[in-house]
């Protein structure tokens, strides 16, 4: 079963490099290339859905820290 990264592949080769497309089809060696493909692109997508979970990136944490470094380095004091 194809997933929606080999399913892309497949559409973009017979859109816009019919030749290849047909080439490989013809060879039997677009079904393993789609595969890999499709089997590459997942696990980049998993990995970079994980590393979004993650939270120690927080955007407000990480402002308000660095506006409290700011304001040490500049010597404010209402910040601190």
């Amino acid at each position: 079963m194809e997933n929606r990264f080999a399913a892309a592949r497949r559409r973009y080769l017979r859109t816009h490099m019919d030749g290849i497309y047909t080439g490989m089809l013809l060879t039997g060696t677009l079904e393993p290339h789609l595969k890999e493909i499709g089997e590459a692109a997942q696990a980049m997508f998993d990995r970079l859905v994980e590393q979004m979970k993650k939270p120690k990136d927080d955007l407000i944490y990480n402002y308000g820290r660095s506006a409290k470094r700011k304001a040490q380095s500049y010597g404010h004091k209402a910040l601190i």
